[in-house]
C-alpha cells in the first residue's frame, strides 16, 4: 500500500466503526416517524362540476401558516387530501381552498401534454373558498359551475 506523506493514517478498531455507524443511522432516522407530525385532521369529498363529478380536478388546501395539503379527484369526483407522503389530512384550522383542473402530464414517449383550465378562476386563481378542519374526519364537498 502507497502512504502518502501527507495524509495521517487513522487505525479505527472494529468496535468504534460499529459504533458511528449506529450512531449516523439512529440520527438520520431522527423526524422520520409520524410522531413528529402536527395534529392534523382527515378531509376528503366530492367536487362536482354542473351537476355531473369532476374527474382529474387538484383540490388543495392551504392553511394560515404550516404546510399544504392536496388531493386529486377520481373518475367520481371524490378526493382525499394528503399532507405528506402518504400521510393523510390537513392541518387544524382555517384553510384557503382551491380547485384546478389543470396541469401537465409527462411521458417519456409522448413528451408534455397539458390539461386545461374548466373551472372559472374564482376556484383557483381568485378563490375565495375556506374551510375549517378540525380534529378527527372532514367531509367537504364542492358544487363547482363552469359560470
Amino acid at each position: 500500500m502507497w502512504n502518502h506523506p501527507r495524509t495521517p493514517q487513522v487505525a479505527v478498531s472494529d468496535r468504534a466503526a460499529t459504533s458511528l455507524l449506529l450512531a449516523c443511522t439512529a440520527l438520520s432516522m431522527i423526524g422520520c416517524g409520524s410522531g413528529h407530525l402536527p395534529e392534523l385532521g382527515t378531509v376528503s369529498g366530492n367536487v362536482t362540476l354542473d351537476g355531473k363529478p369532476l374527474a382529474g380536478a387538484t383540490v388543495q388546501f392551504t392553511p394560515g401558516l404550516g404546510r399544504v395539503s392536496r388531493g386529486r379527484t377520481g373518475p367520481n369526483g371524490s378526493y382525499q387530501l394528503r399532507y405528506i407522503g402518504n400521510e393523510k389530512g390537513a392541518l387544524l384550522g382555517e384553510h384557503r381552498v382551491t380547485i384546478t383542473t389543470s396541469w401537465d402530464e409527462e411521458d417519456p414517449a409522448k413528451g408534455i401534454t397539458h390539461h386545461p383550465e374548466r373551472l372559472p378562476p374564482k376556484y383557483h386563481l381568485e378563490s375565495e373558498l375556506t374551510r375549517t378542519v378540525e380534529a378527527g374526519h372532514n367531509k367537504f364537498d364542492f358544487a363547482t359551475t363552469s359560470k
